[in-house]
């Protein structure tokens, strides 16, 4: 039953030698040569070559997660990017496509604290999972984890992983995802269209999309305004029945279930102000509409979709809207040997949710309250808007006696407030005194200041100690409550302030140009927030798990500390890079979301402690030219070591966490002529099984294990590229993760007995169409 949702970024190859052969047996990494990066066997249409870059130009990625520009491999700490030539080569369009391809980053879409669909997908990282552990930032703006821009017109993602603290605040507790954008560019005015079409199996409309990317050059060297539009529709792939009023013998079809329309605009306006100062203003808006949910039946007791085909009993239409916009404002200062920069930006945003109860209302009002009267209509909204100001000022400098380093202020305000307006049960007020089933609002203010800071104490030309902190003060307010007969007698409520200090403490060794060990220790922290009441129909659940009825109205914060140690190395002369991590992260008070299972309601409390402990290793590879292959593994062993007043168990697996992930990919790249290129690229990953987030401590349901492979082929000439492409070839139909629901959950009976009928969203089935891509 739906309750009140929660609220809580040049050196020459050394030559091989017998002393570095030997320090390099000593530390297990086998190196020789200099790291390889990021350049493509073939760039992406747009770029004017249609011949691979030779390997020996290949150059590193340059990433900017210590808020410093710096090369990937010479930074102390576990990173995965994607550049723009992979996010190209594995027509990576949106969240789902990029997750399948970090190690150690997983997701649920569905499930957590959040109820419905529009705002629902909890993201973990190294296992910490859960709302707002994981810190997601556009450019310089840090934005709730669970929006999904697409990817159009981005330089790179870049994915930290462990505890982000120091540089990036209360959200980071397991890691952080940033999208970094394509900056307006002085140099020339130029144009990128892309346009695709095809079909999705059980599709019930075509699949199409276009974006367009304009820079212009307004002044040279001066003024550039860089434009971004792009339409995308992905069909529906589900079909919902109800029966058919003309003859109930029969049943209508209401295809296309699960479809979603995804529109955008960015436009980014750059200003030199004097060579040294630079302004840009830059505006960012999507809107995203799902027409039904992609989400299918899947019974408690065994746990498995085996239809898409939702049979209802009346004609009621569910469908999800997320809209939001995002304007910024940065000024950056390049001085001698040191940068200012200052990033102003405020979030908004808005979704809605309708959600068909009809079933599971009446099977409630039968079983408690006696109800034998006609079914009826009950349909469910759930409305949530969140609006987040946020200023950043800071200043990053070179080495000054031995130290570099980077400082800053921070402050946010956000407003978070959900709102879910009566369900009515028209004529039941005679029975109950109400016709409300379940009404309420929940909102919650949470106002953040810090100061932060890293320094880079280089002791020795090849030893660098870290030092971080962030200082911060914390307060929060909020309010919730709900009506209806379902409803609570009992209000939430918090009001706190919380400081603290979160530290950070690293070593690393160069031992050769292109060969790093580090080790580093760092402290997470999310902040806590205003609780969901329960009706008083869950007293019983709450007195059998040792809690009472104030629990729910609030939930404390939580925090770890992750310890890590890792390698990077570069080998074959250019032609390989190698990273790896290993790591054990304590993680305590744990938020989590409690399942009154017999009530059928949840909300947000602290279990106790947990532990995990795992490791990454990834590499990237260019063997020869036109070949790429990059593959990367993981493994999280993520157990609950207290239980506190949770659900789960002392040595039970965290709740939506895969102990293995893989994954791989690859393009090779061949002349076909004198002037086209032929090419072919795919990627497959492998995500383990998991726990489902619906569980009770007795009974455990197992989300399986999945794999998704997807394919490209096509040509390049000139600045032209067509490509067909295949996704999900082999057809998953993965469990990303069963969904809170906003009403009840419906009671059926089968072959296992009388069970809870989860919903559960679905991977999209296979997709092929075709591509074009052209620049000038």
């Amino acid at each position: 039953m739906s309750l009140l949702v929660s609220q809580s970024a040049k050196s020459d190859r050394p030559r091989c030698s017998h002393m570095r052969a030997a320090a390099l047996a000593t530390t297990a990494l086998l190196a020789c040569g200099r790291s390889l990066a990021d350049t493509p066997a073939a760039p992406p249409a747009g770029t004017g070559h249609t011949q691979a870059a030779p390997a020996a130009q290949t150059e590193d990625i340059t990433v900017t997660t210590r808020k410093r520009t710096e090369k990937v491999l010479k930074v102390p700490a576990s990173i995965t990017v994607l550049s723009k030539v992979d996010l190209h080569r594995y027509n990576i369009q949106k969240f789902n496509d990029y997750a399948t391809q970090v190690p150690s980053l997983s997701f649920i879409t569905g499930g957590g604290s959040a109820y419905g669909l529009a705002a629902s997908r909890a993201i973990a990282i190294r296992g910490v999972v859960g709302n707002n552990t994981t810190g997601f930032y556009i450019d310089e703006t840090p934005v709730p984890a669970t929006i999904d821009p697409r990817v159009v017109d981005l330089q790179r993602i870049e994915v930290l992983k462990g505890p982000q603290g120091t540089l990036y605040g209360s959200e980071s507790e397991g890691g952080n995802i940033r999208l970094i954008s394509n900056p307006p560019a002085y140099d020339r005015s130029t144009y990128e269209l892309s346009a695709n079409a095809g079909g999705t199996s059980h599709g019930g409309s075509p699949d199409y999309g276009d974006d367009i990317i304009a820079n212009l050059v307004l002044v040279p060297d001066q003024t550039a305004l860089r434009l971004v539009q792009y339409d995308n529709h992905e069909a529906g792939f589900l079909t919902r029945t109800y029966p058919n009023p003309n003859d109930p013998s029969t049943r209508v079809d209401v295809g296309n279930q699960g479809q979603i329309t995804t529109t955008g605009y960015s436009a980014a306006l750059s200003q030199r102000v004097t060579d040294d100062l630079t302004a840009t203003v830059r505006l960012l808006y999507q809107n995203a509409y799902d027409y039904g949910w992609p989400t299918a039946y899947a019974p408690a007791n065994d746990f498995t979709v085996t239809s898409y085909t939702e049979d209802r009993d009346h004609n009621n239409q569910e469908k999800s809207k997320d809209i939001w916009y995002l304007p910024s404002f940065v000024l950056n200062y390049a001085g001698s040997g040191y940068s200012v920069t200052s990033s102003t930006s405020y979030f908004d945003r808005s979704t809605h949710d309708v959600e068909d109860g009809t079933e599971a209302v009446t099977e409630q009002l039968q079983g408690t309250f006696g109800y034998s009267g006609p079914e009826q209509n009950s349909l469910w909204n759930l409305n949530e808007t969140d609006k987040i100001f946020t200023q950043e000022t800071r200043i990053a400098f070179d080495q000054i006696y031995h130290v570099s380093g980077v400082a800053g202020l921070y402050f946010s305000s956000e407003r978070f407030v959900l709102l879910q307006p009566p369900s009515i049960y028209a004529g039941i007020t005679p029975l109950y005194g109400d016709d409300n089933i379940y009404g309420g609002r929940s909102s919650l203010y949470t106002r953040n200041a810090a100061a932060f800071g890293e320094l880079y104490i280089h002791v020795l030309p090849e030893l660098t100690v870290t030092l971080g902190a962030r200082e911060y003060l914390l307060h929060q307010g909020g309010d919730s409550y709900s009506t209806g007969i379902f409803g609570s007698p009992a209000p939430g409520h918090t009001d706190n302030y919380t400081d603290g200090l979160l530290p950070k403490f690293g070593i690393s060794y160069q031992i050769t140009p292109d060969d790093l060990l580090y080790v580093l220790s760092s402290k997470g922290f999310r902040p806590g927030g205003v609780g969901t009441p329960v009706p008083s129909t869950c007293d019983a659940d709450l007195y059998k798990l040792g809690l009472n009825t104030s629990t729910p109205l609030s939930f404390a914060a939580d925090s770890d500390w992750n310890y890590e140690a890792g390698f990077k190395s570069a080998l074959l002369d250019h032609k390989l890079s190698v990273t790896g991590a290993v790591f054990d992260i304590e993680w305590k008070n744990i938020q989590q979301t409690i399942n009154l299972a017999d009530c059928g309601a949840t909300f947000e409390g602290n279990a106790g402690a947990a532990r995990i402990r795992g490791g990454e290793l990834e590499m990237r590879s260019d063997p020869f030219q036109g070949m790429h292959v990059r593959a990367g593994v993981s493994y999280n062993d993520a157990h609950i070591t207290s239980r506190g007043n949770g659900v789960q168990l002392a040595g039970q697996r965290i709740n939506g966490v895969p102990t293995w992930e893989a994954s791989a990919g690859g393009e090779y790249d061949h002349p076909i002529g004198a002037k086209v290129m032929g090419f072919v690229s795919g990627d497959f990953s492998f995500t383990g099984d998991s726990l489902s987030a619906d569980n009770s401590a007795g009974d455990p349901l197992t989300r399986k294990a999945y794999e998704v492979g997807n394919a490209r082929a096509g040509i390049r000439f000139g600045s032209t590229e067509i490509a067909f492409y295949i996704n999900n070839f082999t057809n998953t139909k993965a469990n990303l993760g069963d969904l809170q629901a906003i009403s009840i959950v419906r009671i059926i009976t089968n072959a296992g007995g009388p069970t809870n009928d989860l919903r559960v969203t679905l991977l999209n089935p296979l997709e092929a169409g075709i591509q074009l891509r052209q620049s000038f």
